[in-house]
């Protein structure tokens, strides 16, 4: 593996920020996004390899913010519902203008957009997760 290939997988499998979220991103990463990052072609910093993985995490990802979102859903009154229904309409519009604010329309944008959308897919996801949770 290349010095630049170990370096830009590292930064794949790190939050795009330090944000003031309490979310490890990385920690909610699946073993298969992680392995796939480290082998074959992702690993040697090959573009659409490396896009392969983080699209097919983010369709993990993205299954499990629905199944979240459901749960929220279901403990919620009617009223709750239709705000958190605004809220996340509000959100999706959010994560796509915040990961297309930087895209420079090169190569590496095939890369920068989707991991973005997956960390910040991740940490809406695990918020979502905590609403649908039974409060004890």
């Amino acid at each position: 593996m290349t010095l630049f290939a170990l370096a830009l997988a590292a930064a794949l499998l790190a939050p795009p920020t330090a944000a003031a979220s309490s979310i490890d991103v990385e920690k909610e990463y699946s073993v298969t996004y992680t392995r796939c990052l480290r082998t074959g072609d992702a690993a040697r910093g090959v573009t659409p390899a490396m896009a392969g993985c983080i699209n097919a995490e983010l369709a993990r990802q993205d299954k499990r913010l629905n199944t979240a979102y459901a749960g929220a859903m279901a403990r919620l009154s009617p009223k709750a519902k239709t705000n958190l229904r605004t809220v996340q309409r509000a959100w999706i519009k959010n994560r796509d203008a915040e990961c297309s604010a930087n895209l420079t329309g090169g190569t590496i944008d095939f890369i920068e957009r989707p991991s973005c959308h997956l960390n910040l897919t991740i940490e809406r996801a695990v918020e979502l997760e905590r609403m649908a949770r039974p409060r004890r």
